[in-house]
């Protein structure tokens, strides 16, 4: 029962993201792919690292509630949540000086150019 309650909070949470990504995108060209797919890794990030979070409160509850067996394994999902953790935000942090350093941000994208013509 705890189980399915915790996976309705997760869903639940999840939803207006989910919501929000099902506007209609053009997959016939590769700018319409890589959209599609960075909008989908705007949406999965975020939720793994919520359950990474709750992952790690998970063993914690069961290391202040439990008797020794119990503490044990509390213990090692706290470390393994806040390994989780660590590892997610690391990435995201080094794929973002990566493509600052490379100039790889999409901002300089959506400036039209203005070509010189002959009036």
């Amino acid at each position: 029962m705890k189980k399915v309650l915790m996976l309705s909070s997760v869903l639940a949470y999840a939803l207006p993201m989910v919501a929000g990504a099902q506007i209609a995108q053009d997959v016939s060209s590769i700018d319409g792919l890589v959209d599609m797919v960075k909008n989908a890794i705007g949406v999965i990030v975020p939720l793994l690292i919520s359950l990474a979070v709750l992952f790690f409160l998970w063993g914690v509850f069961q290391y202040i509630r439990g008797d020794a067996a119990a503490k044990a394994e509390g213990a090692k999902n706290m470390i393994w949540g806040i390994v989780g953790i660590f590892v997610m935000v690391s990435v995201w942090g080094l794929v973002g000086v990566l493509s600052g350093t490379f100039g790889l941000n999409n901002d300089a994208a959506d400036v039209e150019i203005q070509l010189p013509g002959i009036n």
